[in-house]
């Protein structure tokens, strides 16, 4: 089986919450729920022939696809808990309420509500655990539910046959150009000759990237049992990136001006599992535009940027990446400052210090910050990665983007430094440094 590609990352909410209801320290960690793709195969059969032994043929295929997508998420959910020796699981709103889905952005053949309603037959059946989430005073935006593999599911994975399972996709074809409203709701649109255009260049330069076959070597886990799972989380040496994880889609926010990055499956690849990555079996280089994103805000202003945004004295270089992030998207200030306490586990006068020296040092472009200044820059950056991509694409250079980074043939380097370095010229009138 080729499982896809997963991440983890350690929920603070969770691991809190859960520390109070527990009475010991736990931490947890979330995945994205995956709703494309699901798992196929002897075993799968068996658990939705025992969970729905009579189904009325209108919900059949949505049941089968919401336990398929389930299975799939529990053993992701399972490989990271063995490879960090956490608790992780995935998040679920638990409603029955059935918010209406735009028909062009169908991953699937199932509803929250169906999804819902399946997860509530697993927990039955002894597969799925569930820790309810909530809304509250110390929760102010809601806590979605978590939810786990249990032991029992985990023991029986141990027997699967892994290599009669496969991962399916549910749709063939994806939409590549997403709006969302400033709530992160998926909305429709218009199509006209600009989202068109957009689209377009989504597709070609998709076309050029799936023409090749890319494999890189998953990061060893610090963990690992002598069982079933032990050569999907351990034994591979290089891992293919399935066509479906290479595809790109630009995402954009309550309009077609504001967001617009690159998004594909493959971005979930840590740094150093990206500096294993082939293409045709040969060696990749990555070109990362240093400081991309205040810099663009001082070139935007007419302004040169200093060499290196996140060069500070008396503050770690990825502590001031951070905190430019926090900053650039941000609605105030607090909203920072909570955040940052949270990312850089410091108190709270030690991150309005830390602050105060970002503020100073970047002086020029310092009210953009704690103004969601990020509808401005990832629009920029969507925009040069497009140029990026479409110039790579008039000289036979496929890319995997990861936002301000560019992943190119290592015999390709000089080429794809002089596309990189001109695009950005042309569009902010200023020189960038790659590195």
């Amino acid at each position: 089986m080729q499982p896809t590609i997963t991440k983890s990352e350690v929920n603070h909410k969770w691991s809190v919450t859960l520390t109070k209801r527990l009475g010991c320290t736990t931490e947890v960690r979330t995945l994205d729920l995956v709703k494309a793709c699901g798992l196929e195969g002897e075993q799968v059969t068996t658990i939705i022939n025992q969970i729905y032994p009579h189904l009325p043929n209108k919900s059949i295929k949505a049941r089968t696809q919401a336990v398929q997508a389930i299975l799939l998420n529990l053993l992701r959910a399972s490989i990271e808990a063995k490879r960090t020796g956490q608790l992780t699981g995935f998040l679920h709103l638990r409603t029955n309420t059935a918010a209406k889905l735009p028909k062009r952005y169908a991953v699937n053949s199932f509803s929250n509500t169906t999804l819902t309603k399946v997860l509530d037959d697993m927990l039955l059946h002894g597969l799925v655990d569930c820790y309810s989430g909530f809304r509250g005073k110390d929760h102010l935006h809601g806590l979605a539910s978590l939810w786990l593999p249990t032991t029992a599911f985990s023991a029986q994975i141990e027997s699967w046959s892994i290599t009669d399972l496969k991962v399916i996709w549910f749709n063939a074809e994806i939409e590549l150009v997403e709006l969302k409203d400033l709530s992160d709701t998926l909305i429709d649109y218009t199509d006209n000759q600009h989202t068109f255009s957009i689209r377009q260049a989504v597709s070609n330069t998709n076309k050029l990237r799936l023409a090749h076959d890319w494999h890189y070597i998953p990061e060893t886990p610090r963990r690992t049992q002598q069982n079933a799972l032990h050569d999907l989380i351990s034994g591979q040496t290089y891992q293919t990136i399935a066509p479906r994880e290479l595809i790109c889609q630009r995402k954009f926010k309550h309009d077609f001006s504001t967001g617009g990055r690159f998004y594909a499956p493959y971005q979930q690849l840590s740094k150093a599992e990206r500096a294993t990555i082939t293409i045709d079996g040969k060696p990749t280089v990555e070109l990362d535009i240093k400081s991309a994103q205040p810099r663009i805000l001082y070139n935007l202003r007419g302004l040169e940027s200093p060499v290196d945004c996140y060069q500070i004295d008396g503050i770690p270089r990825e502590t001031v990446k951070q905190m430019m992030l926090v900053a650039l998207n941000a609605k105030d200030k607090e909203e920072a400052v909570r955040s940052l306490c949270v990312d850089l586990k410091m108190k709270r006068n030690d991150v309005l210090a830390y602050l105060d020296k970002l503020i100073q040092f970047h002086a020029p472009i310092a009210d953009s910050f704690f103004s969601s200044a990020w509808r401005i820059v990832q629009y920029q950056d969507g925009e040069l990665t497009n140029d990026i991509l479409m110039a790579a694409l008039a000289q036979g250079i496929a890319v995997l983007p990861v936002h301000d980074s560019y992943i190119v043939d290592a015999a390709k380097r000089e080429q794809m430094l002089g596309i990189i370095k001109t695009a950005y010229r042309l569009r902010f009138g200023f020189e960038c440094v790659v590195v």
